[in-house]
């Protein structure tokens, strides 16, 4: 999305949108011609953050979105996701991510019962890091509530078991479902450091 596309939206004037950018409250990269570019997921989560209704067009577009560790294990997972996104699987957490890099998804899953806790957590800092990425809404699954409480800690998104309905979870990040499914276990929002009219 464009600055232009998330001004009209909330019906604000662009330099409000290069404020908040500039002080935290949203994540976006820039083109070569130094054009702001935005994550429809990052655009969501910060509507959710401070408040704004979301409008229903934003979710009408198909999810792209990257699996890793999943498709060998829970073939289940990728059928509920079925033909409702554009989806690339991967086995290897370092493949995936090299995909994930390029820009061009907006939803990483990972299986968080296939990888050490320290590698997924690694590769969390890494995508929060580049503008490219930060904006990337990140999802564990996992049999193990305590992996999904310390995925949460170290800065995914959501967490749900292995039996929640993925598809639902992505409506939710991508702004096409009003709440995340009852299984799953989203990030707290926290306070922004500044308020936000004070980006205005």
């Amino acid at each position: 999305m464009t600055s232009g596309d998330i001004a009209r939206m909330l019906d604000v004037d662009l330099k409000t949108i290069h404020n908040w950018v500039r002080h935290g409250h949203l994540h976006g990269r820039r083109t070569k011609g130094r054009h702001l570019r935005f994550h429809r997921t990052e655009v969501v989560r910060f509507m959710r953050r401070f408040g704004y209704q979301i409008p229903e067009s934003i979710g009408q577009a198909v999810p792209r979105v990257v699996l890793v560790g999943l498709p060998a294990g829970n073939e289940r997972a990728v059928r509920t996701l079925g033909d409702s996104v554009a989806l690339e699987s991967y086995s290897c957490l370092f493949d995936a991510s090299l995909v994930v890099a390029a820009g061009e998804f907006e939803v990483l899953v990972v299986d968080l019962d296939q990888f050490p806790s320290d590698q997924v957590a690694e590769l969390i800092t890494a995508l929060r890091r580049r503008a490219v990425t930060q904006g990337i809404a990140v999802v564990g699954v996992s049999t193990v509530a305590d992996r999904r409480e310390e995925f949460v800690g170290a800065g995914g998104d959501i967490a749900v078991s292995a039996s929640t309905d993925l598809r639902a979870t992505v409506r939710w990040l991508t702004g096409a479902a009003p709440t995340p499914t009852e299984q799953s276990q989203p990030a707290p929002l926290l306070e922004a450091e500044f308020p936000l009219a004070a980006a205005h």
